[in-house]
């Protein structure tokens, strides 16, 4: 779980038309509509997208279903786990997962993580692993940094709630170094050693040195994926560029441009992921989408029968599609 922005910057009103924008300094595109998303680690498709619609809004039964109950960044993960666990169950594996009675992991950022988002995860019936800043309500963050404050690089405490099935894990990379503090649920993974983190440094000769530092496996893994929807955001606002290329000044047209533009990411990394090997997986997305574009728009749709995916759109030979 992450959020992205649909960038616009008004021009006459203060939103531009819309009911509510945002600005997120840390974002590339900062300024714009704010979206709550979820992604599937392993194909890199969105499987869930949430208009943010100011506080106000957000806290209504309307668009903020259990904010009442639950505080708004945790009705939001209750929300999006009730709408997306266990999709795709004709895929085998997911049928196989569910009749063993294996449940799913969501992973979210530090703005969604805290006591209660995994709390909900539990009686949603999966598991939840994150990094917790600022949601630190009921949890030992004050005393795992003091614990911690001259540990070692690579160490790492971990305090267990047997009450409500929960770990809290604090973990030093380096004695420069903040504590990273987690919070998961009882059966989120391991902390045992994972994959080290590599550190680069220079020596005193300018040379470029490296190290393995220790982590737990869980933080191992979490690393492996929490920048998915980042490089999403990346494929759909730098390399793909509709929103930068389609300059319009109506806000529900640049709305839908980055909604199209998050579809043809997702079938840039459908393609990617179930037809590895292929040549034209290769394709960086501006071509791809050029190609698909191309072909869809110039062969008969042969609705009589399936057949493998062809596509073999050549734009530096046919006329570009832009």
């Amino acid at each position: 779980m992450d959020e992205l922005m649909s960038a616009y910057k008004p021009r006459t009103t203060q939103a531009g038309g819309f009911p509510n924008i945002s600005f997120v300094a840390r974002k590339p595109e900062p300024l714009g509509v704010e979206l709550k998303a979820l992604i599937d680690a392993v194909t890199t498709i969105m499987l869930y997208l949430e208009i943010q619609r100011g506080k106000e809004a957000m806290n209504t039964p309307k668009y903020g279903k259990y904010s009442n109950e639950v505080g708004s960044t945790a009705s939001f993960v209750k929300r999006c786990i009730e709408r997306t666990k266990y999709s795709g169950l004709r895929i085998v594996e997911r049928l196989h997962a569910k009749s063993r009675g294996s449940t799913e992991l969501y992973l979210g950022d530090s703005w969604f993580s805290g006591i209660k988002a995994a709390l909900v995860a539990l009686e949603e019936g999966v598991e939840y692993f994150g990094p917790v800043k600022t949601s630190t309500a009921g949890f030992p963050k004050a005393e795992m940094e003091e614990i911690m404050k001259d540990a070692p690089s690579g160490s790492h405490i971990v305090f267990e709630c047997e009450e409500h099935r929960l770990f809290a894990v604090a973990y030093r990379y380096s004695l420069r170094s903040k504590v990273l503090c987690f919070i998961g649920t009882w059966n989120a993974g391991s902390t045992i050693p994972g994959e080290p983190y590599i550190a680069r440094f220079g020596d005193e000769y300018g040379n470029l040195q490296s190290r393995a530092i220790m982590r737990p496996d869980v933080i191992s893994r979490y690393f492996k994926v929490s920048d998915k929807i980042d490089n999403h955001n990346k494929s759909r606002q730098s390399d793909l560029g509709l929103e930068r290329l389609w300059l319009t000044k109506n806000c529900w047209f640049r709305l839908s441009t980055t909604f199209l533009g998050i579809v043809a990411v997702d079938t840039w990394h459908s393609i990617r992921h179930h037809a590895a090997g292929l040549a034209y997986t290769d394709m960086p997305i501006k071509k791809f989408a050029k190609c698909l574009v191309f072909d869809l728009w110039n062969k008969p749709w042969d609705t009589t029968r399936s057949r493998p995916l062809q596509l073999t759109c050549d734009y530096d030979v046919r006329p570009t599609v832009d």
